[in-house]
């Protein structure tokens, strides 16, 4: 064997095997046009190629997309090939300011078999937005005159000063004796009531609560994901508040959850973080259809034997 063709053996079996100990994984994201006008729609879509042994975490797409607003939204579709799931999710987002702007990287987190935690990202993508006026129209734009100077009207201001301090004073002295005031603690009694007792009148509080019609979709969104995490916690003994909906999703699959149940718990945190996170306005649909799917969950695993999480841990 010559001595080239064993540099060529050495350097084919070295990448094998950094191919081997590498994620099998990639991303792409594409946006359908790069020039827009102030308002129009941009189609942008995230491509994920996967192995099927790792589980990848729903998008947090619209927490860093800068000047642009989430306007509609796809839900993710997927497929199984040879041992490679493919995910697609599309968004719909606008602006409403001129200028070159680009959609930063998005990350997206993972975990491996062995349960450790890594991410992969999209690229930036460059977009530029132009005036609805174009030509001579945006050659008749003049620029602002300079300000024009008032004299200062010393008793009025005078004025404004004085009763601001009145109104501070007057609130200090009122937050003062508040807190003077000593709590009842008489009332704190903890509450017996088996979980899904306290779920179910609680989604009843929210549905009678006035939020939805203040066109409060993201407080709406942020009551109802706490009414749902408060119920896996009481049920079945996890912590669930402060946690992503892939570390909940990774401690169900410790308690051998339904796959049925897992999916239905996934999809709905992810709904929901859309909402709270994403700018997504939703439907009178996605509501009714969103609510219905906290309430359905309760009524069906009402039954079961149920743990509570210990004071402590």
């Amino acid at each position: 064997m010559t001595r080239f063709s064993q540099m060529a053996l050495v350097f084919l079996i070295s990448l094998a095997t950094t191919l081997y100990g590498q994620d099998k994984i990639s991303v792409e994201s594409t946006i359908d046009k790069q020039t827009i006008t102030i308002g129009d729609r941009i189609t942008y879509t995230v491509k994920i190629a996967s192995d099927t042994s790792l589980v990848v975490d729903s998008l947090t797409v619209g927490t860093n997309l800068g000047s642009f607003e989430v306007k509609d939204y796809k839900p993710r579709q997927s497929s199984v090939k040879d041992e490679t799931r493919t995910s697609t999710e599309s968004f719909e987002i606008t602006t409403f300011t001129t200028g070159d702007y680009r959609i930063p990287p998005v990350t997206i987190r993972y975990r491996t078999p062995s349960g450790e935690v890594k991410s992969i990202a999209t690229d930036p993508l460059p977009i530029k937005v132009n005036s609805l006026l174009s030509g001579e129209q945006g050659e008749d734009i003049k620029p602002l005159k300079p300000q024009k100077m008032f004299p200062r009207e010393f008793p009025t201001l005078w004025v404004i000063v004085g009763s601001v301090l009145i109104a501070g004073a007057i609130l200090f002295v009122w937050l003062y004796r508040r807190a003077r005031r000593p709590i009842d603690l008489s009332t704190a009694v903890a509450d017996t009531r088996l979980p899904w007792e306290i779920a179910l009148e609680e989604l009843a509080r929210l549905r009678e609560s006035d939020i939805l019609a203040r066109g409060e979709y993201k407080l709406f969104y942020l009551e109802l994901s706490d009414i749902f995490r408060r119920y896996l916690e009481r049920r079945y003994g996890i912590y669930a508040l402060e946690r992503t909906t892939i570390e909940i999703i990774m401690e169900f699959r410790k308690l051998a959850l339904a796959k049925e149940e897992e999916n239905v718990i996934h999809d709905f945190l992810e709904g929901c973080d859309l909402v709270k996170f994403a700018k997504y306005l939703p439907t009178s649909e996605d509501i009714e259809r969103d609510y219905l799917t906290a309430k359905e969950f309760v009524l069906q695993t009402r039954s079961l034997p149920f743990a509570t999480v210990k004071e402590g841990e």
